[in-house]
């Protein structure tokens, strides 16, 4: 299903009914931030495990880890994000989520952006590959996999990696009737004319995808020196990539949702569905 056609409702619903802890798996700080702070203003108990955390404090993962080890079937978390490289290599999560499934608390697991699992998808990651361990280890348990851009061959690679028992496919068309789409020829001029738009946009927010870091880093510079040429002083232009701290990373997704931030350029390290209305109507800030 296309981004934004409700591929998350698929699994929070149910989530949030059946007893027990849904786990779903995201390679995106980002889009684990934004789904976890979304479902908390809606009174779902959700926490996430990443490197950005400390390890101790009040909202650290030594906290959280211990919370899930006592998880009950009903009161507690209900929804944990976690990354694929944190399920497939640490050894603690290994083990409490055994220790969990044993006494049926873990509901399903859950694998976002699936695409990243296929040599044919177009962010492979080999973290993912090595989900299909859970199959092996938590034969019971429901696997759900979820992606906006999958052709035939990455949706059968994601089957055959997860070793999933005869599941049900569920596709509806690419096409969002909501979106308007333009194609401009790209020149020396380009940066202008993008700083040019932005400009008229005031009050709003947007995403300037790059391909690269340092065309993400390139790009943002230009605009906001073209804004301040223009003489346009109230509008910052800022970078998202990988490459910076998980900590900085999470400043900047923040400022951008509360507006102090009108436009990121970023890789695809910065998810395609934030839900930055949701975090504005829900008043989520730092």
């Amino acid at each position: 299903m296309p981004t934004g056609g409700g591929k998350s409702i698929c699994y929070q619903l149910p989530g949030f009914c059946n007893p027990g802890l849904s786990v779903v798996i995201s390679p995106l700080l980002s889009l684990i931030q934004d789904q976890v702070s979304s479902l908390r203003q809606n009174g779902v108990v959700a926490e996430f495990l990443t490197s950005a955390q400390e390890w101790d404090g009040e909202n650290g993962q030594a906290s959280i880890v211990q919370r899930i080890r006592n998880n009950p079937a009903h009161g507690g978390i209900k929804m944990l994000y976690v990354t694929p490289e944190k399920i497939c290599r640490s050894g603690m999560i290994k083990d409490i989520f055994a220790k969990l499934a044993k006494r049926g608390g873990i509901s399903r697991f859950v694998i976002d952006e699936a695409h990243c699992m296929s040599q044919w998808g177009h962010d492979f990651r080999p973290d993912y590959k090595a989900l299909q361990a859970l199959r092996t280890d938590y034969p019971d348990v429901p696997i759900m996999a979820l992606t906006a851009t999958a052709n035939k061959k990455v949706v059968e690679d994601a089957k055959r990696n997860l070793k999933m028992r005869n599941p049900f496919t569920y596709t509806t068309s690419f096409n969002r009737p909501n979106l308007h789409y333009s194609v401009m020829k790209k020149d020396s001029k380009t940066i202008d004319q993008i700083a040019a738009y932005i400009a008229k946009k005031k009050g709003q927010s947007g995403v300037v995808y790059c391909l690269s870091r340092r065309d993400c880093e390139n790009v943002s510079s230009k605009i906001q020196e073209a804004l301040k040429k223009n003489n346009i002083w109230d509008m910052k232009c800022d970078y998202y990539h990988a490459e910076l701290d998980p900590g900085e990373r999470e400043r900047r997704h923040i400022a951008w949702s509360n507006g102090r931030i009108a436009v990121l350029c970023a890789t695809v390290a910065f998810g395609m569905g934030i839900d930055r209305l949701a975090m504005l109507k829900y008043g989520i800030n730092d």
